[in-house]
């Protein structure tokens, strides 16, 4: 279970009430959660896909980069619009 509140006093109320109904443990302060790292940085909080970040640097080789933003955010996307792709197509031909 994930308890986030900027009150930090809310927090502690909380995790009291759930102790005094189930045993429970405070791992401290979140870092990584069903497959996300959570980075806390002065500029704010950062999630990343670890697996798939893991998954790049055993495959990738050296090949793959971090985007900010691995697409265009202004494209929209609809079920009707593109082509379809076959097993063995090369995607830099369409």
């Amino acid at each position: 279970m994930v308890i986030t509140n900027d009150n930090q006093q809310e927090i502690l109320k909380l995790k009291q009430q759930l102790s005094s109904q189930f045993h429970m443990k405070d791992s401290g302060e979140l870092s990584y959660f069903i497959g996300l790292e959570i980075v806390r940085t002065a500029q704010g909080v950062f999630m990343s896909q670890k697996i798939v970040l893991d998954l790049i640097k055993k495959t990738a080789h050296g090949y793959a980069r971090a985007l900010r933003f691995p697409m265009d955010p202004l494209v929209k996307l609809t079920p009707n619009q593109g082509c379809v792709l076959t097993n063995g197509d090369n995607i830099e031909d369409w």
